[in-house]
């Protein structure tokens, strides 16, 4: 366990300082929230393996040595600036196994995602963009351990979208993602 959790500290360490020095025109909320940043990213890097962590590291550390920022190039992948980083076809899988667990949580904790819910559609193309961006700055060798995280998770019957959820509720003190959904319902009426 020290050693996943010396990976995750050290690839926190250089996204951040990555999403911290990405160029834009206005500071984005990440930009100016940087713990958020750190517990939502933890929270994801928990449910990956050493060696999923490790390739990932090794692909923070060879972009710095490029002289690269994988936080930029992913902004710009989302905003359509830049042409496809990494057109390996198992970014599709992913996508398709992500978008699946992440339709589950919203309807297992609809108040969660009750702004979201609301234009149902552009939410799961933003998250399809979000992701591919996202993956397009893997090698090749981290899709290839990540997607094995997915299928092994899948053989255990897990959802990992949900468990990243319930990293990040429990990190604000809800027990559970169950009580978060409950204590959302009980927000103001119309």
């Amino acid at each position: 366990m020290k050693k996943k959790r010396r990976l995750i500290d050290e690839i926190l360490e250089i996204e951040l300082t990555m999403i911290l020095t990405v160029s834009s025109k206005e500071k984005s909320r990440i930009q100016e929230n940087s713990s958020t940043f750190k517990v939502v990213r933890e929270c994801g890097f928990k449910q990956w393996s050493i060696q999923t962590l490790q390739s990932y590291l090794t692909d923070l550390k060879n972009a710095q040595k490029r002289d690269l920022n994988l936080m930029e190039l992913k902004y710009a992948r989302m905003d359509d600036l830049i042409p496809p980083l990494n057109l390996n076809p198992i970014i599709d899988n992913i996508v398709k196994l992500e978008a699946i667990w992440d339709k589950r949580t919203k309807r297992g904790y609809p108040n969660i995602f009750k702004a979201s819910l609301s234009n149902k559609d552009e939410d799961d193309t933003r998250l399809a963009r979000y992701l591919r961006a996202e993956f397009e700055t893997f090698s090749d060798s981290t899709l290839s351990y990540y997607y094995i995280n997915l299928l092994e998770a899948v053989r255990e019957n897990r959802n990992l979208v949900e468990e990243c959820l319930t990293c990040i509720f429990k990190s604000i003190g809800y027990q559970s993602l169950a009580e978060a959904n409950l204590f959302m319902d009980a927000g103001p009426k119309n």
